[in-house]
Order: C-alpha cells, then structure tokens, then sequence
C-alpha cells in the first residue's frame, strides 16, 4: 500500500538526473518533522548535488531540522570531493532523529558504512520494508550492477537491520 511519504519518494526519485553518461542512482529524499513533509528532494534537481543535499541546504537551511525523520532511497554517501560534506555527516550535523534507508549502496567498499556513520552518531536507521526496497532495487538496477563491480580490499560491515512492515507504515501514518 503506497501512503504519504512513499509516494513522495517514489516521485522525487523517478526525477532523478545523472550529470554524465555513467549510471548513477535514482535517489528521491523527504524530510517530515512533527507529521509535516518539510522538503522533497532528488538527486541532480541542481546540477551535481545530491538529493540530501538539495532537501538540507538549499530547501532547509534556515529551519530546525532536529528531531526529523528523513526518507531517502539510497544510502547517504560517506566520501565527497573536498569542499562538499557527504550527505551521512550532513544529517548527523542536522540533528535528525531517524533515517530511513531504500537500499544500501551497491559498491562492497562502502556499503553499509553510512549507515555505520549515521549509527555511530545516535541516529536511528531503518530500512524499508522488503516490498519497497525491491523497488527501489529494481529502478536502479543498472547503478546496481556498476556499483557490485567495483571490488578491492575487505572491510568490516556493520550488522545489517530488518525492519518490520508495521514500524514503517506506523512512520508513514504520521504523514496522512
């Protein structure tokens, strides 16, 4: 069942823009504090920003996030070229309460590590539920597949949360 702020992340990341001709992810974010849709967000809505990005700093900068839930459909990311903050340390630094993550990045050298970051800080992670993910999954097929490619060393992976159906449709409610 598609409620609140599922359909707004579904729309957010089907407008997705790659900036080149690499597959990059389709990411749709949504910030809600007190049961109210703050900011919608996607990645490329400006050139070469992330959806995180656009929602925190450029729909958000002046607003008290603290204590929000953010929705986003691809794992926050941990690496970006100086002087840009990666979108994990950026919700840390906001304050949010609670992230709820669409699918883990596919590259096996960082995924899991934004969740970790996020964990670390105190911020509750979650995933989606198991049908939602599938379709995240599915409509980033072609980042997926370039992203497993990518392979080197091993790393030490955070233990990996199956969240029930119920506590997300119980966040989700808060939006309706």
């Amino acid at each position: 069942m598609m409620t609140g702020a599922s359909r707004f992340w579904l729309s957010e990341r089907r407008k997705s823009v790659a900036e080149d001709d690499r597959p990059h992810p389709k990411v749709g974010a949504v910030v809600v504090k007190d049961g109210k849709v703050l900011a919608k967000a996607h990645r490329g809505e400006n050139p070469k920003s992330h959806a995180e990005y656009v929602a925190l700093e450029e729909k958000l900068s002046t607003e008290t996030i603290a204590g929000a839930t953010v929705y986003t459909t691809l794992e926050p990311c941990i690496n970006r070229n100086p002087p840009k903050i990666c979108c994990a340390q950026r919700l840390v630094d906001r304050k949010v309460a609670r992230v709820l993550i669409g699918m883990l990045d596919p590259n096996p050298d960082i995924r899991g590590l934004g969740d970790q970051l996020l964990s670390e800080a105190g911020i509750e992670v979650q995933l989606f539920p198991r049908d939602l993910r599938a379709q995240v999954k599915e409509m980033n097929r072609e980042f997926s597949l370039s992203g497993t490619r990518k392979r080197s060393g091993k790393r030490e992976r955070p233990q990996q949360r199956v969240d029930s159906d119920a506590t997300f449709q119980h966040l989700l409610s808060e939006l309706c």
